[in-house]
């Protein structure tokens, strides 16, 4: 029974609609497609053939070329020409299909591309990728025996060396809840957004697009995302309204909190919702949120407390209360109950007693507890009423 923070935004569905095409769904329709055009191999049709290959050398003239003989007369710079326009073309449709930046992918992926073959080319050289019983064949007198895999290497060398020498904004940014909803009303598309320059003054913010990410899946974070979304935008709310799946205007979906995070995480310029739990717990970099106080605060367990205390004047007996752009400057904003459903007779007495001394204990010590799990400890008054409703348990 402790109130849980959610921190930071994400896309929904509408309900009773079929979650949208995902990553997952690219992935695989684009391994079902390459698995049918291999199946021309039945028929004699070496239909990937011409594709690019590497090959163990000490004359870097041969390390590159077609992977079957039948293509040898293609020649290495056709056939990485031909295979990258292959990969390109098959993973735009995809991005496409995304609803993402088909121009901003493409311009990451000829650096992508680049940095592999570059990787795969030095890690073939023979004094790294030759084996023992190869060394008399290349006439070497000795080698490191990585085989041709060490581009792996080489290539995660890469990686770390251009990811370390791009830094980002590494400041926390701030959001109001309209600069939230336009985000994934598609409105606000660019990082350096006026809007968004607004609320973080004396921060350079870079012209990065922005990649909304939500939960492709029913699920009731979305739930109280988008409650609070409807509360603080009037467009939101007339547009797309409040449920545990939306149809999403923009953005790309992600299965779970776990695949949001994941996104999130993997994303350059991605922005999306989880449960305060997966940001700290993927060590996630997660900006402040404006409050009805007009406060910007990070979401905190101390902050969904004080949004559930604000909150339990108007309470219910039964509890259904949203909690979401509480008032009071130490509120967090976008917070929610979780709740145990619970009967109020047992058939069997014992089990009924059992579950009371459960209860009971959780109230008087698990409490304590929840801070360090990333959830928040329910506000005294409410405390106060969850005991009344446990002393009627039968």
């Amino acid at each position: 029974m402790s109130a849980a923070a959610h921190a930071t935004p994400q896309s929904p569905q509408s309900p009773g609609s079929k979650p949208g095409f995902t990553e997952d769904w690219l992935a695989v329709c684009i391994g079902l497609f390459l698995f049918l055009l291999s199946l021309g191999m039945l028929w004699g049709k070496d239909v990937f053939g011409w594709a690019i290959t590497t090959s163990v050398y000490t004359d870097a003239s041969k390390a590159l070329g077609p992977a079957s003989k039948t293509y040898a007369g293609l020649g290495a710079t056709a056939s990485l020409v031909l295979t990258f326009v292959f990969l390109a073309v098959i993973l735009a449709i995809g991005v496409r299909l995304l609803k993402a930046n088909v121009r901003k992918f493409l311009a990451s992926f000829v650096v992508v591309f680049i940095c592999s073959y570059i990787s795969w080319f030095i890690g073939s050289w023979a004094y790294i990728a030759a084996t023992p019983n190869q060394r008399a064949a290349f006439k070497i007198p000795w080698s490191m025996s990585l085989t041709n895999e060490s581009g792996y290497v080489i290539a995660l060398i890469f990686g770390l060396i251009v990811g370390n020498a791009l830094p980002g904004v590494t400041k926390t940014l701030n959001f109001s809840g309209d600069v939230i909803a336009d985000i994934y009303l598609g409105k606000i598309t660019k990082w350096n957004d006026p809007q968004i320059v607004k609320d973080n003054p004396g921060v350079s913010l870079p012209g990065t697009a922005i990649l909304p990410v939500y939960r492709s899946e029913s699920s009731g974070t979305t739930f109280i995302f988008t409650d609070y979304l409807s509360k603080v935008n009037s467009d939101w709310k007339t547009t797309v309204g409040s449920n545990s799946a939306v149809k999403w205007p923009a953005g790309i979906g992600a299965k779970g909190s776990e695949g949001v995070a994941g996104m999130v995480k993997q994303s350059p310029g991605a922005f999306g919702y989880v449960e305060l739990i997966f940001a700290l717990s993927n060590k996630m970099e997660y900006g402040t949120v404006k409050n009805a106080a007009g406060k910007f605060l990070q979401g905190t367990p101390e902050g969904v407390t004080a949004a559930a205390a604000a909150s339990a004047k108007t309470m219910p007996a039964d509890y259904r209360v949203s909690i979401t752009n509480a008032s009071g400057a130490a509120s967090y904003p976008i917070s929610s109950f979780t709740y145990l459903l619970i009967p109020l007779k047992f058939a069997d007495p014992a089990k009924g007693a059992a579950v009371k001394d459960f209860l009971t204990w959780m109230l008087a010590h698990g409490e304590s507890e929840a801070a360090g799990m990333g959830y928040a400890a329910l506000p005294a008054q409410v405390q106060t009423m969850v005991k009344k409703t446990i002393a009627t348990i039968k």
